[in-house]
């Protein structure tokens, strides 16, 4: 039987009292930036209800709380200029953006929230 637990792994297979079954325990997954980005991307989209525990309305209230004004004018030029001189100037904020949507996730993540 295989069990997900994010409790540390033990090395050797318990038997379970009563049965034969060993039971493992298997820690979760560390996700990486670009798990985390694929998660949020399915919200942001619509393919998802929840990223990691929360609702589009709470991740679009955090990216507005965590990002500099100057960043979140960057994002806005990169998505609504057509010109690649607008995206460039606009990439640091882009940038940002995604360092602080990874960070947030990864705060849920060590509280215990699932993907």
């Amino acid at each position: 039987m295989l069990s997900l637990n994010p409790a540390n792994t033990p090395t050797n297979p318990q038997l379970q009292a009563g049965t034969e079954e060993a039971v493992i325990r298997v820690g979760q997954p560390e996700f990486t930036d670009a798990d985390i980005l694929s998660v949020l991307c399915d919200l942001f989209a619509g393919r998802a209800a929840l990223a990691f525990g929360e609702p589009i309305d709470w991740w679009t209230e955090t990216l507005q709380c965590d990002l500099q004004p100057t960043a979140a004018a960057g994002v806005a030029l990169t998505a609504i200029s057509k010109w690649q001189f607008d995206r460039d100037a606009g990439a640091a904020g882009v940038k940002q953006l995604e360092h602080e949507l990874v960070l947030r996730a990864r705060q849920i993540l060590a509280k215990g929230g699932q993907p």
